[in-house]
């Protein structure tokens, strides 16, 4: 998972000439060095688990930006994220909620898009921080990366053979092709029996003894938001149910917060997929 996420700034387009301008001042700034930006290499923020929340979202005196103005026009990786702070990832809810953050009472917009990865393994945590339930609740999406087929993970090792890594991986759209994108998709139409089903599959989440708090209204939005993007990705411009349904897990199952026993991710899976089909899909005419 971590070496996927390392490899995902090869596949976007390099810096445009004001996009290195941008990122130059922020390095700047920053007293980093800027010759890769310069290069045009769009910027890859890991920070150490170690980060305090001024290293993360700026501050400090003198004042100096944080990892997520460093990371604009890139990507702030968070790998292994139980080993951050408590109060450093409560430092980040600002910036990913609100696009903004406020140093020394002074707010500041986070230039977009800003994208945020983290990684966390499902075993061994212990002795790692929990992510806190509403910070959990501001990732879209969490995807369990799980093993490949036989036939994937052969094919992998030919290519590792033949010194085909993730280091071939080619650009496949730009900047402005990317914001065009998620404004295309802000525009799917969604019928409001729909919205209605979004809000019962979210309401029934409420209203089971095995799930101590159910999904937000924040998870309503995303859910919302990622079937428009699957029905835009199939090539239409309305939401049909299925496309609900291909998202509804994996947008829904990280926000709940569950029973002592429910905790294990192939138990929460189970109730997830039984409390959809308790809801019946609207008909589409």
């Amino acid at each position: 998972k971590s070496m996927l996420a390392r490899r995902l700034p090869s596949i976007l387009p390099p810096l445009g000439p004001q996009e290195q301008v941008e990122s130059a001042v922020i390095h700047s700034v920053a007293g980093y060095d800027v010759s890769s930006i310069a290069a045009g290499v769009r910027p890859f923020r890991s920070p150490h688990h170690s980060a305090t929340v001024p290293s993360l979202v700026g501050g400090g005196n003198p004042l100096r930006p944080g990892e997520a103005s460093l990371a604009h026009n890139g990507v702030l990786f968070l790998d292994e994220l139980g080993e951050f702070s408590s109060a450093a990832l409560q430092g980040l809810r600002q910036p990913m909620e609100e696009g903004e953050v406020t140093v020394d009472n002074l707010t500041y917009p986070v230039p977009q898009p800003f994208v945020v990865i983290a990684t966390q393994n499902p075993t061994g945590a212990k002795g790692t921080q929990m992510l806190p339930d509403s910070q959990l609740d501001r990732f879209m999406i969490r995807l369990s990366v799980g093993y490949p087929d036989p036939a994937a993970e052969a094919e992998m090792i030919r290519r590792k053979q033949q010194g085909l890594g993730l280091d071939q991986v080619q650009q496949i759209t730009s900047r402005e092709e990317l914001l065009g994108i998620r404004r295309e998709a802000d525009q799917v139409y969604i019928k409001d029996s729909l919205i209605d089903y979004i809000v019962k599959l979210c309401t029934v989440t409420r209203n089971d003894q095995r799930i101590l708090q159910g999904a937000s209204p924040r998870a309503a939005l995303s859910l919302t938001a990622l079937a428009k993007a699957t029905a835009w990705i199939q090539g239409r411009d309305f939401v049909l149910p299925s496309d609900i349904r291909f998202v509804f897990a994996e947008a829904i199952q990280h926000r709940l917060i569950w029973a002592q026993d429910n905790q294990s991710f192939r138990k929460q899976r189970a109730v997830v997929e039984e409390l959809f089909a308790s809801v019946r899909a609207p008909e589409m005419r």
